[in-house]
C-alpha cells in the first residue's frame, strides 16, 4: 500500500485528503506543520509527500528542500490555493514533482497522486 505524508497546517484540508487517500488504497499520514512533517518523514518513510507552502512554523519551499536533501526520488507535491504561474514555476524550478489546487478536488488529488508514485511508462 503506498504510503502518503501530507503536511499541513490546515487541519480541514489535511484532514479531507487524509480520508481521500486511506478510502482510495493509500496509507496516510498527517503533520501539522513543517517542523513535525521533517520529523515524520524520516519516520513514516512516505512514497510521496503532499506539502502546504504557508505554514507558520516552516515553510514548504523549506521543508521541500530538507525533503529532496534526504530523499531526492521522493515526489514532493505542493498543494496551495496561489495557483499563480509564477507560484507553479518556482515550485517546480525548487523539486515540486506536481501541484494540487486547494481546496483540493477528489479526482484530481487522486490523478496527481498516483501520477507522482508510479514508475514512469506504466500509465
Amino acid at each position: 500500500m503506498p504510503r502518503v505524508l501530507i503536511i499541513d497546517d490546515s487541519w480541514l484540508v489535511r484532514h479531507s485528503v487524509f480520508r481521500t487517500l486511506s478510502r482510495n488504497g493509500y496509507e496516510a499520514a498527517e503533520a501539522t506543520g513543517g517542523a513535525e512533517g521533517i520529523s515524520m518523514f524520516d519516520t513514516f518513510k512516505p512514497d510521496c509527500v503532499i506539502l502546504d507552502l504557508l505554514m507558520p512554523d516552516k515553510g514548504g519551499y523549506e521543508v521541500m528542500k530538507e525533503i529532496k536533501g534526504r530523499r531526492p526520488d521522493c515526489p514532493v507535491l505542493i498543494l496551495s490555493a496561489d495557483i499563480q504561474e509564477t507560484t507553479q514555476k518556482r515550485c517546480a524550478d525548487e523539486g515540486a514533482d506536481g501541484f494540487i489546487q486547494k481546496p483540493p478536488k477528489e479526482e484530481a488529488l487522486l490523478y496527481t497522486v498516483k501520477q507522482a508514485i508510479e514508475p514512469k511508462g506504466t500509465t
